[in-house]
């Protein structure tokens, strides 16, 4: 058996490897950080300096507890005088007199600091707080009466000195909120949901200290497209992700737990592509450890420094994890320096993030991978409390035939149970049945553990907090609130219909392309529309009117030719229904499996209705050999055509030396007597230009026509 390492080296002493790593260094080994070897002398230095240290602390309590027997002695032979000594020097009265003027003090330094601390800073404490109102996007007049704890009728007379009719039921925004909370000395917070502040009362952040538990970390996979993200969970999970995906690139986020030496390790496998950036942003907010996946046959590429920014700005550590070193070709430390210049400093360098050569293929340094994870989660001190009630966030949504609607969602806190009445953005319901990665049945889900809950009234959307609640009714009442905010803010936006549409293309206004988007989940759909969203819009606008989780529908249809939209269908079927009725209403639906042939044609169908650009292009040049100026005529130039032809009619431009003295339109251009509509190389004609004033032998004339070309974005 090999050496051991300093981290489980410090798991036997009960140290910690930072610790041990100090403990070493202060005895003359040179040892960089925990992943290093611990050598039998090593070892066996550690021990001596342990008992040394063992001796001199019985050494010590042995001295001291001498001083206490001599110090006990003299008062067991002279115990008559010592002890008549002792009572005279401890007299109770003068003891009294002392202990009364200290509480004097004691209450006159008090009766000050009340004066100055107790009465006035607390005063203006609570002031400050009082003025800072926690409000959702909207609320109405009644609600907002009460929070202001003032009458309807006073926010009432505020409205309308600010030229606002309203009622009681009247819902007012976030504007007229703070205007209004202004008035009255108060300072709006705008809450992120409606009813957090709710969700927040219903936990007790004392029980949540005392019930906190170790937790297993959650690990985020990102790097470069095709550098063996998928294929490195595949070794790990032993399954074959990569072949049900199209192309071979992961399509959807999905969690995965595994168990290496006893200790469960979640997987948060997030795709590779530049066009997922979102979805891997959402990943790096999730996770606790970043493994940044890097070939090094291929170096760091684009999405590696993509993936890098997210990690950093999400405030978690990195562990690089160098693949495809079976290959021949592979130099480990060129990506060692181009991680160096990204900032990214590995332990062979002297820096602290841990770098691991593996092989997806092979499984060779996959074990090393795994205890280096584990070791950092370890530093972490990860821990939650496992007895509050449970809270996630969605990573996926999806409708599944026979079960209906369906969320992946990773646990983060508490435990969730069947039966448990829940919230997840604006939607609720209560858990129906429970299913881990596996597709199997389970009860309970504990912290860091990914789970699909079944019991969702509508589809959340992904990335939205799922929390359990205490009571059903009131999951209800903050759902319904919250999906009022939703229509209120979609009401606020500019919606598109028929008559809209028709009116923009009348006044001459920027040209528009609406869409309708479906997709099979949820982290698809954000991915395409975070995708069309990078296409450049100076010229066309790109406005998704609607995008929706599941098949085309005949709604889908109705509203594309309300909204003159084009429905794209991404990995779901067209219901049959809607494509007849597609076909009758003239309805384009374009339907895809590869989400970057989905945007480059949204690209060429963007291109088509680019206004069209005009290029000058030079037909013909003729060099002016005499000059006649007729009275009625004007200026005629008598020219020999040497390049191209020029054409009667043209746009023309005469140079002398190189300079433009003249631009106008060819008015004539004869052969001889001959009027003719144009000239061809190596004949002389006489050409008249409108409004030439001045001409030269020597002279050149440029014939020029504008050319239609067609644009692309």
């Amino acid at each position: 058996m090999g050496n051991k390492r300093i981290y489980q080296a410090a798991k036997e002493f009960g140290l910690t490897s930072i610790a041990l790593v100090n403990l070493l260094q202060s005895l003359g080994y040179e040892v960089k950080n925990h992943m290093s070897t611990m050598l039998p002398d090593m070892e066996n230095a550690v021990r001596k300096r342990f008992d040394e240290e063992r001796e001199a602390a019985r050494l010590e309590e042995e001295k001291k507890k001498k001083m206490h027997e001599s110090e006990a002695a003299p008062d067991k032979k002279k115990d008559g005088k010592k002890t008549k000594r002792r009572r005279k020097f401890v007299d109770k009265v003068v003891v009294d007199t002392k202990l009364t003027q200290t509480l004097h003090q004691i209450r006159t330094g008090d009766k000050r600091k009340k004066r100055k601390i107790d009465v006035k800073a607390p005063a203006e404490q609570v002031q400050e707080e009082k003025k800072v109102l926690r409000v959702s996007e909207f609320m109405s007049v009644t609600e907002l009466s009460k929070r202001l704890d003032v009458g309807p009728n006073d926010i009432i007379s505020i409205c309308l000195s600010l030229g606002l009719v309203v009622s009681v039921n009247q819902r007012l925004d976030i504007d007229v909120i703070s205007a209004v909370a202004d008035e009255f000395g108060y300072e709006v917070e705008l809450l992120p949901e409606w009813g957090e502040d709710i969700l927040d009362t219903d936990t007790d952040e004392e029980e949540k200290e005392i019930q906190l538990g170790k937790r297993a970390p959650i690990v985020s996979v990102m790097g470069h497209v095709d550098h063996g993200k998928t294929s490195l969970l595949d070794f790990i999970r032993r399954s074959r992700v990569a072949e049900q995906e199209v192309g071979s690139i992961t399509q959807h986020i999905s969690a995965y737990e595994v168990v290496h030496n006893k200790d469960k390790i979640t997987f948060l496998d997030t795709p590779g592509h530049e066009l997922f950036t979102a979805m891997r942003a959402r990943g790096a907010q999730l996770t606790d450890i970043c493994v940044l996946v890097v070939a090094v046959n291929d170096g760091v590429k684009p999405q590696t420094v993509e993936a890098i920014d997210h990690v950093k700005a999400a405030g978690i550590p990195i562990i690089v994890a160098l693949n495809k070193i079976d290959l021949g070709k592979a130099n480990i430390e060129k990506v060692k320096q181009q991680l160096l210049e990204r900032k990214i400093m590995v332990e062979d360098y002297g820096g602290k993030v841990q770098c691991v050569p593996i092989s997806a293929k092979t499984g060779e340094g996959i074990d090393e991978l795994l205890d280096a994870i584990l070791i950092e989660a370890e530093m972490l001190d990860l821990k939650t409390s496992f007895e509050a009630k449970a809270k996630g966030t969605i990573i996926e949504a999806s409708v599944e035939k026979g079960r209906g609607m369906m969320a992946d969602i990773l646990i983060t806190e508490g435990v969730a149970k069947i039966g448990d009445p829940f919230i997840a953005g604006s939607s609720s319901g209560r858990i129906r049945a429970m299913f881990n990665e596996l597709d199997e049945k389970i009860d309970n889900v504990m912290p860091s553990q990914p789970v699909k809950i079944m019991g969702f009234d509508k589809l959340p959307d992904v990335g939205d907090t799922f929390q359990v609640v205490q009571e059903e009714r009131k999951a209800r009442e903050i759902a319904r609130k919250r999906i009022l905010v939703e229509k209120f803010q979609q009401s606020r936006m500019k919606t598109f219909t028929a008559e809209t549409l028709q009116s923009v293309l009348e006044n001459g206004e920027q040209n528009k392309l609406n869409l309708i988007l479906k997709c099979d989940v949820g982290g698809s759909l954000e991915a395409l529309a975070d995708g069309l969203a990078r296409l450049p819009q100076d010229e066309i606008s790109l406005t998704i009117v609607h995008k929706a989780v599941g098949p085309v529908n005949e709604n889908d249809v109705l509203l594309a030719q309300s909204s003159g939209a084009i429905i794209i269908a991404y990995n779901v079927p067209v219901r049959t229904e809607a494509s007849k009725l597609a076909v009758a209403r003239k309805i384009v639906i374009k339907s895809y499996n590869i989400i970057f042939e989905a945007i480059e044609s949204i690209r060429k169908a963007m291109s088509g209705l680019l206004e069209p650009e005009y290029e000058e292009r030079i037909i013909g040049k003729a060099e002016i050999r005499n000059v006649f100026v007729i009275s009625k005529a004007g200026v005629i130039c008598g020219s020999y055509v040497f390049d191209g032809e020029i054409k009667r009619g043209a746009y023309a431009r005469l140079k002398r030396k190189g300079e433009i003295l003249h631009q106008g339109k060819i008015n004539s251009l004869k052969r001889f007597k001959d009027d003719v509509r144009k000239v061809e190389t190596n004949f002389e004609c006489g050409i008249s230009i409108e409004n030439l004033g001045d001409a030269q032998e020597g002279d050149i004339i440029e014939c020029c026509e504008k050319v239609l070309m067609t644009r692309e974005l």
